[in-house]
């Protein structure tokens, strides 16, 4: 028979539950992306380890238990006849919360966020994300920020923005408007000890259009797999400090007319073969208010810069 000859791979592996002795009841789906795979799933025992066999062919991973934040093994497995081990897998105890429309308050920790619409923090209001939340975005979709945004992690306990796909790419959500909202200037925007991946398919951070803007300050954070330009930033004042950024799109930070900006102490890494610009500009009788400084270029020339600046001590390599 046609079942007789499938070759079968025996998939093994161990997930756990934070802060428990009990690891049983955790559903681990593999979820088939091959015509020759097969949908299918498993439960895991008081141990947390478990066990299934699978026909030949390539596999998203997932784990769900209520209580808990389900996660995603990260890529893809292609299984063979024979036996496959997965690594192991802890799931943090929390809550799914699915949000689109307007938003305000607190997200809080442990929780994982999933983006079904476009969002919008409306003028006035304020979102304030901790740390260890993790914002999926499951569609095509934009966060707008007409408020303000205080989105603080730590380093042993980062927020994270990235694509909701089990199998992410860099198109998978637009990215972050931030428009101006009259005269304002009391807003506060700050991302700091965030990561944010998989998206940017418009502009990652978009930041436009109002001189009054108050200063974006994005620290401690980490930017790969973006699509298009990471940062936009028309006419407003920005601080980037202590980042690290993988770069794979031209002008990848092209900011005009601001009154003021600082880039400093920051890793920048020329990923995929593509060109790296950092385009700046500003009023002149300001351009002693721009400064890039204790920057590291990786691959990246002096000349791709182009900029209204004072820069010291920056490192290209």
């Amino acid at each position: 028979s046609v079942l007789a000859t499938q070759r079968m791979a025996t998939v093994t592996g161990n997930v756990f539950l934070s802060d428990s002795t009990n690891h049983s009841g955790v559903k681990i789906l593999f979820l088939s992306l091959s015509a020759s795979a097969t949908t299918d799933s498993v439960y895991s025992t008081s141990t947390g380890s478990f066990a299934i066999g699978l026909t030949d062919g390539i596999y998203s991973v997932q784990y769900f238990k209520n209580g808990f934040i389900p996660v995603t093994a990260p890529g893809s497995y292609s299984w063979g006849n024979g036996d496959h081990e997965l690594p192991d897998i802890t799931l943090q105890a929390g809550s799914v919360v699915e949000v689109s429309g307007n938003v305000s308050g607190t997200w809080y920790d442990n929780t994982l966020i999933e983006v079904v619409g476009d969002l919008t923090i409306p003028e006035g209001d304020t979102l304030i994300i901790q740390p260890g939340v993790n914002v999926y975005f499951m569609g095509s979709h934009t966060l707008n920020i007409n408020g303000s945004i205080l989105a603080v992690g730590t380093e042993t306990d980062s927020i994270t923005f990235t694509s909701g796909q089990a199998i992410k790419s860099a198109t998978d959500w637009e990215g972050i408007d931030i428009s101006s909202s009259g005269p304002d200037s009391s807003r506060t925007i700050i991302f700091q000890y965030c990561n944010l991946s998989y998206g940017g398919s418009d502009i990652m951070i978009d930041y436009s259009w109002s001189s009054s803007n108050p200063s974006i300050k994005v620290l401690n954070s980490s930017f790969h797999d973006i699509s298009n330009r990471i940062f936009e930033i028309i006419y407003s004042s920005f601080i980037i400090s202590d980042c690290r950024f993988e770069v794979s799109s031209w002008a990848s930070l092209y900011a005009y007319q601001s009154k003021s900006y600082e880039i400093k102490n920051c890793e920048f890494y020329l990923v995929g073969g593509s060109v790296f610009e950092l385009s700046l500009s500003n009023y002149s009788d300001l351009s002693p208010n721009g400064l890039i400084e204790g920057n590291h270029f990786h691959n990246i020339m002096l000349a791709s810069i182009s900029a209204n600046r004072k820069t010291t001590t920056n490192n290209f390599t």
